[in-house]
């Protein structure tokens, strides 16, 4: 699980940094949301929906991956009564050219 990192001082420019990584087969294909001290983000791979935080964009900690929710490229939201809404795309369907490119695991 590497991940490319960038920073920006103004949201348009960006610098390269080193990139970041977590142990596992877990992609930084997700989402990641501040509440102004600590990131979380939500990735795709191991486990099914994993979860990891930084209070610097640079050390992540593993946290608790959400349990019996397989998704990739998921996006989040955090509901007004505190549950977080998560959204990802699905395993292509069989006899598309994608499903085809890949061998589909079991669930």
């Amino acid at each position: 699980g590497v991940g490319y990192h960038a920073v920006s001082q103004d949201g348009l420019k960006f610098e390269r940094a080193a990139d970041v990584g977590v142990p596992g087969r877990r992609n930084w294909l997700g989402d990641a949301k501040s509440d102004g001290d600590t990131i979380t983000f939500y990735g795709t791979g191991e486990g099914g929906v994993w979860t990891a935080t930084s209070t610097d964009g640079s050390t992540w900690t593993l946290g608790t991956p959400i349990g019996g929710l397989r998704a990739a490229d998921v996006g989040t939201a955090k509901l007004k009564d505190g549950s977080l809404l998560v959204a990802g795309t699905g395993p292509p369907r069989p006899g598309t050219p994608s499903a085809q490119r890949r061998p589909q695991h079991p669930r």
